[in-house]
């Protein structure tokens, strides 16, 4: 009761409901786009000569394609954490929010881990823990909109994929 108390006085204080929206919708663009950022900054442009001496499986997606698609799931993933935060209070959703950050960090520690540290054997690891992560996710918006779920949906699907290519890279080098 105290800490809904402490939420409506706080409410006073912030800018108007379609402000805070936006400001909000803002935030969490910003958010995913900085995790955009640390991986554009170890992605294999930076190292073409240890990226290319990979053996690489054949499903292995042109380069190309890659940022195009990153860039769909991330503004997806902003936009789900969006419908959740205007869902309802946080003493309601804080903990949804906190599993999104969550999945949103270890996403972060990919790139470098990989790219960075050439550790791929603990890349592969952190990405089944990025899998978990990101389903607990979905089933904690679920609970707040499903919309919000489903737009994580190709999320995972997109980071399964990925954890198959980067085990495959793995075995392939080892």
């Amino acid at each position: 009761m105290a800490l809904r108390r402490l939420s409506d006085d706080f409410e006073r204080y912030l800018p108007p409901t379609g402000v805070r929206r936006a400001l909000m919708f803002i935030w969490f663009l910003v958010a995913v786009t900085l995790v955009c950022g640390i991986g554009a900054f170890y992605s294999p442009v930076h190292d073409p000569a240890w990226w290319n001496g990979l053996k690489k499986p054949v499903i292995m997606p042109p380069s190309s394609m890659l940022p195009l698609i990153w860039m769909a799931v991330y503004i997806a993933m902003a936009l789900s954490v969006w419908l959740v935060w205007r869902s309802a209070p946080w003493h309601r959703t804080g903990s949804a929010q906190l599993l999104w950050w969550t999945q949103l960090i270890l996403n972060a520690m990919w790139m470098p881990l990989f790219f960075g540290a050439h550790r791929i054997g603990m890349a592969v690891v952190l990405m089944f823990v990025l899998l978990v992560a990101i389903g607990a996710t979905i089933g904690a918006f679920r609970q707040h909109s499903r919309l919000a779920a489903w737009l994580l949906a190709p999320y995972l699907c997109w980071v399964g994929f990925l954890a198959v290519l980067s085990m495959q890279v793995w075995q392939l080098n080892r």
